[in-house]
């Protein structure tokens, strides 16, 4: 987990990511959390192998440069992304879908999708899910404060940053396609991850994120 940053060299990251594609035979997944303002967006690529994952890379991304991290990553052979941020809502912005209602009586923590910092996520929501569709990717929501919470885990330390969110968004995706079993999710007008099990937290090594023994300074 020593490899947050900021952004990756324009042409490093595609590189890498499928480097180490080829040598492992394993699926890459991208975790995504966009700012629906001016700050900066995270990204993490998870490596999927054989009953496990293995965590590649989660940087910062400015937003006048996330959309062309998106695309080299959509052009490295992903195979699914999560996307901390609503997709696909076309017309009028309800305040909840069904995806939503079924997540928040199992336990959810979720913002109303028709105040103003939800509705501009969504837009750039759309943004993603119109170029992850016209590459073929496909793209599930998920919640990593949902997530988090359901495992206990508080990562304030890090919450400087949209780089955890992202990473968790990332693990997610995989749990879905890999293992659904372990994951929760709500499948309606969206797909939305709202838990991961204990067991594939532990595997993608989220247990690490959990900060609350860190010295204070």
């Amino acid at each position: 987990m020593s490899d947050f940053g900021t952004d990756p060299p324009a042409g490093g990251m595609g590189s890498r990511v499928r480097a180490d594609e080829r040598i492992a035979s394993g699926k890459l997944y991208v975790g995504v959390d966009p700012s629906g303002g001016k700050g900066s967006w995270g990204f993490a690529v998870v490596l999927w192998l054989s009953g496990g994952c293995r965590i590649l890379r989660a940087w910062e991304s400015k937003p006048s440069e996330a959309y062309s991290s998106l695309k080299r990553l959509a052009g490295a052979g992903v195979y699914a992304v999560g996307v901390d941020a609503p997709l696909n809502i076309l017309g009028r912005t309800p305040t909840w879908r069904g995806c939503e209602r079924y997540a928040l009586k199992r336990g959810a923590r979720l913002l109303p999708l028709n105040t103003p910092g939800m509705i501009a996520l969504s837009r750039i929501g759309n943004s993603i899910f119109r170029l992850l569709e016209e590459a073929g990717i496909p793209a599930v929501e998920a919640h990593p404060s949902s997530i988090l919470s359901a495992l206990g885990l508080k990562t304030g330390y890090y919450r400087r940053s949209h780089v955890v969110d992202a990473l968790i968004a990332a693990v997610a995706a995989a749990a879905f396609f890999e293992k659904p079993s372990a994951v929760e999710a709500a499948v309606d007008d969206c797909v939305l991850v709202y838990k991961l099990s204990e067991g594939f937290a532990n595997v993608c090594q989220l247990y690490m994120l959990n900060v609350d023994s860190r010295p204070s300074h």
